[in-house]
């Protein structure tokens, strides 16, 4: 294990000197702290919003964060009047602005902490929610920013989360930037010995700005309200922060920010799964997992993934090679089965194995919530109206119930559904008529019969009286026998 610098150890002494200087004249306050004990993680909270990680590793539970809570939340604001911006921070800062006001602090179950907190008088509340799934190596942080003020809407928000590591036991580390997730981490000096240490924002909450640098770099960038956009590619005494950015926040309005910290096996190969995703009954998702790795030769990689819930799985691409020290994208494609049960949770795992050496392997997995079927409604609207008095009727195809002109099908899933109509008498069928379902919509399509041409009846034809040998026969024989009567009465004249 490295050990503490004496500076580092002089620095945090001022900084809790400050701290307690500043707060001296809070007397009566009192922090409380919840915990989740779960396995490999167990995550802790107090009541103004501080956080605490730790991880067992080697039958030892091990803090990640410096001091086990040397880890901060900044919200920086401005309200549009006085020109300059407005700092709230957790406990660990809050020598440098305004801290957090509690307002409630409980669990939900063994596996969620909920804290509520005040940014001050300002009429903005924070819900932060942990949430763990007990068995996985990363957990879920989030927070809902609420302004409950009457009239003044801020402007220019920033929230930024993050602070000192001590990633296995080690205050030194190596920072790193993956693009395709938006995560920071960091990795130790030995990958055999442990794997890497990451902090990203969810899919519908990434975020715009990251800092990875030495600690005492990161608080101040955390003060300035900024981070820079980098990281360092030595091994120093690290921590690293991500911020989120908002242009305004209106009364009434709510802000809502996810994130997930997680941890990695140790191994020279390095899968880092997405954040966790949701999906109705019959969905197909996609995941990139991005494959890092370590080694320092280029390696083909075999790939395979698993649904624990066996729910249909698709690798477009089985194997890759990667080269040394660099990372690659891996899709997966995941269908959840037909009959999922709303609110069930499948885990994905992307194992990744080189095909030279079956001991340089590892995986990661990522998690799906199964939703409601999302539907919609649909109305169709027969023409000419002769038809639809005829008894035009229409159905989506691969259903059973036939539809009046102008009725409302609901429960409709979303997507794309073809069209289908009976047949009547005098009208010919629409054909090739798809409509596109929204959620929550009610869509509308027209269908148009046309009418169909009249029948046409063959013509009528006369036919001469047949003789024996047919009607040229019989036409021949009648002009011979004209011609044989004229001459036999010239004959008798003549005599």
């Amino acid at each position: 294990m490295i050990a503490i610098s004496a500076n580092k150890k002089i620095a945090v002494f001022l900084m809790v000197f400050v701290f307690l200087f500043a707060c001296s004249g809070l007397a009566g306050a009192q922090t409380e702290t919840l915990k989740i004990e779960g396995n490999p993680l167990e995550i802790r909270a107090k009541n103004e919003g501080t956080i605490g990680a730790y991880r067992w590793e080697g039958g030892t539970l091990q803090s990640q964060y410096y001091g086990g809570y040397s880890w901060v939340t900044a919200l920086i604001i401005s309200d549009g009047d006085t020109g300059f911006p407005f700092k709230f921070f957790s406990e660990y800062m809050s020598y440098s602005g305004e801290e957090f006001t509690p307002v409630s602090h409980e669990k939900d179950g063994d596996w969620v902490i909920r804290t509520v907190y005040d940014a001050g008088s300002s009429g903005i509340r924070i819900t932060q929610t942990i949430d763990y799934t007990d068995g996985s190596a990363y957990y879920r942080k989030s927070w809902t920013l609420e302004n409950e003020s009457d009239e003044k809407t801020y402007t220019d928000l920033r929230f930024i989360h993050g602070g000192d590591a001590y990633f296995g036991g080690y205050d030194s580390s190596l920072g790193h930037w993956d693009p395709s997730l938006r995560m920071v981490y960091l990795t130790n000096p030995d990958m055999g010995i442990s794997g890497i240490m990451g902090f990203y924002g969810a899919a519908s909450s990434p975020a715009d700005n990251y800092f990875e640098g030495r600690y005492y770099d990161v608080y101040d960038n955390i003060v300035g309200g900024q981070l820079p956009d980098s990281v360092r590619d030595d091994y120093h005494d690290s921590g690293y922060a991500l911020q989120w950015n908002r242009a305004s926040l209106a009364p009434g309005e709510s802000w809502t920010i996810v994130s997930y910290e997680k941890w990695t096996e140790a191994g020279f190969v390095q899968v880092f799964a997405p954040s966790d995703g949701e999906g109705s009954p019959g969905d197909t998702i996609s995941y990139l997992f991005t494959v890092s790795n370590e080694q320092s030769d280029d390696t083909l990689f075999n790939f395979s993934a698993v649904s624990v819930s066996g729910w249909d799985v698709v690798l477009p691409v089985t194997s890759l090679t990667i080269p040394a020290g660099e990372a690659a994208n891996v899709e997966v494609k995941l269908t959840v089965a037909a009959d999922a049960v709303v609110g069930a949770e499948d885990i994905l795992t992307l194992i990744a194995v080189a095909a030279d050496d079956e001991s340089v392997t590892n995986a990661d997995s990522v998690t799906t919530v199964v939703l409601p079927v999302r539907t919609g409604s649909l109305t169709v609207i027969i023409e000419p109206e002769e038809a639809a008095a005829a008894g035009a009727q229409w159905r989506r195809v691969g259903t059973a119930t036939w539809f009046n002109s102008g009725a409302t099908e609901a429960d409709v899933p979303v997507g794309t559904h073809l069209l289908e109509f009976k047949g009547v008498p005098g009208f010919v069928l629409p054909a090739g008529v798809a409509v596109t379902i929204g959620e929550g919509e009610t869509s509308s399509a027209a269908a148009a019969y046309s009418e169909a041409p009249p029948e046409v009846k063959p013509e009528e034809t006369t036919e001469l009286p047949q003789t024996g040998g047919g009607m040229f026969p019989g036409i021949f024989s009648g002009a011979v026998a004209a011609i044989g009567g004229a001459l036999l009465l010239r004959r008798r004249k003549n005599k």
